[in-house]
């Protein structure tokens, strides 16, 4: 037995209007089945999102640079970053391979002697800050313009990134590859600038502490 989703009424079987109301059968069959289509639509889109996951190591490394290639599970160079150290702070970009800068991660000018923090721009406009909050063994970082939290482990470099109840990404030094490469799997495509511009930050104090021995 159906009923009519105008005003709740019983349908004879076959009939093409609602006896109570007049509501064509047929208009709110069409109807259901446009809402029961959309439905599945959405619930399809969001399934079709799939994690990426990226690879990033050293490729050339000198005395004043420093650069790494950013691979997808494929083994194809998607991306590459590269530093850019000035008299004050550290700067790397990271860019496509058709040359386009993607985002630049830099040591933020607001150094404190507890804390290193940094900023993420893009076409020189801030994205977020990184803020570092350094407890007795992890590493825990702030992206407050974003939403997103990165925890992670002092001597390991890896790390977690989750925003609200939702996890973003992680991120894992390759086991005897101290401080340069890094497996980073990525929950949301959409997410990966800024997944792979905090994996810079990471790389950035882990070269800034070096050179400080």
């Amino acid at each position: 037995m159906s009923f009519c989703m105008k005003c709740g009424a019983k349908l004879e079987e076959g009939s093409k209007f609602c006896m109570r109301c007049g509501n064509p059968v047929g208009v709110q069959a069409a109807a259901a089945s446009a809402v029961s289509q959309a439905s599945v639509a959405a619930a399809a889109s969001v399934q079709n999102v799939q994690p990426v996951v990226y690879y990033m190591d050293p490729k050339g490394i000198t005395l004043v640079n420093y650069r790494l290639t950013i691979r997808d599970a494929g083994g194809n160079e998607c991306f590459y970053a590269e530093t850019q150290p000035t008299a004050i702070t550290y700067k790397m970009h990271i860019i496509d391979l058709y040359g386009n800068e993607i985002i630049t991660v830099q040591q933020s000018k607001k150094v404190t002697l507890a804390s290193v923090n940094f900023e993420m721009r893009k076409n020189d406009q801030l994205v977020t800050n990184v803020i570092q909050r350094v407890k007795l063994t992890t590493y825990n970082y702030d992206l407050p313009e974003l939403g997103i939290r990165a925890d992670g482990k002092i001597l390991m470099f890896n790390f977690k990134m989750t925003a609200g109840g939702r996890d973003v990404a992680t991120i894992s030094k390759k086991v005897l590859a101290w401080g340069d490469s890094y497996e980073i799997f990525i929950n949301d495509p959409k997410d990966t600038e800024v997944v792979l511009g905090f994996v810079t930050c990471i790389q950035m104090l882990w070269i800034r502490n070096r050179h400080k021995r």
